[in-house]
């Protein structure tokens, strides 16, 4: 190596270590950020009510009997063996006769009930969705609406208070 090159070498020498200072610099405040998160938990919005909803062969598991009004985030998720969803409608009264179809499922098109929180698809075995919306103090009912699912009992009635 010729004494000219060697110099060249050495003189990108405190380049190449600035460069390799200010990397490490970025790499530390990203790992400190990242360690300042919470770990796979949700972030609910203050204010707000979680709510978890399980669902299986034809039935829902609550993890509240009542809501509160206001915002509640739904966590929804299918342990059963075949798909299911999540679907609630403001009802009249807890009493109120819901509207059906020929085929026994829910009528979503009725006037008689009010679309409030849809999964907007099924969900999988062993998939999870959050869902939200704002209710107001009243009935409502969640039902699962894939064929033949509702005449076989997934749906259940919800106060809001």
């Amino acid at each position: 190596m010729s004494e000219r090159s060697s110099s060249q070498s050495l003189s990108l020498l405190p380049s190449f270590f600035g460069v390799a200072v200010a990397l490490l610099a970025c790499a530390a405040l990203i790992i400190v950020g990242l360690l300042g998160r919470p770990a796979g938990g949700l972030n609910v919005p203050r204010g707000s009510q979680a709510v978890h909803v399980d669902e299986t062969e034809y039935g829902f598991h609550i993890s509240a009997g009542s809501l509160r009004s206001g915002n509640v985030i739904v966590v929804d998720r299918n342990l059963g063996t075949i798909p299911h969803e999540l679907v609630m409608f403001k009802t009249a009264n807890a009493n109120a006769r819901l509207p059906l179809r020929k085929d026994g499922s829910l009528d979503e098109e009725s006037p008689a009930i009010e679309g409030v929180m849809d999964s907007g698809s099924s969900l999988a075995p062993g998939e999870t969705r959050v869902l939200g919306a704002n209710l107001d103090p009243g009935s409502y009912v969640i039902v699962c609406n894939l064929p033949a699912h509702y005449r076989l009992g997934m749906h259940q009635t919800i106060t809001v208070k």
